[in-house]
């Protein structure tokens, strides 16, 4: 009995486990497509409402906030 349960625990994890694998796989774009992603943070705060609305160019600590701020989502959501 007790192998059993064992053994069942061992295939529940297995499956388990290769649920969150392709889960992770299909989060895996291409390096082109992640790349326009990142840019797209970066550009929808600092770069666009400069063009589109006429604002200012963002100070060099907002400019840093941003940088910092897109790579911390992006590496969020893409994991090593």
């Amino acid at each position: 009995m007790r192998y059993s349960r064992c053994n069942n625990r061992n295939r529940d994890l297995k499956v388990g486990l290769a649920r969150r694998l392709k889960i992770i796989a299909q989060k895996r774009p291409s390096p082109h497509y992640a790349s326009e992603q990142f840019m797209g943070l970066i550009k929808s705060v600092s770069f666009w409402p400069l063009r589109l609305m006429n604002q200012p160019l963002p100070e060099a600590q907002q400019c840093q906030k941003t940088v910092d701020d897109s790579v911390s989502m992006f590496l969020h959501f893409y994991p090593r």
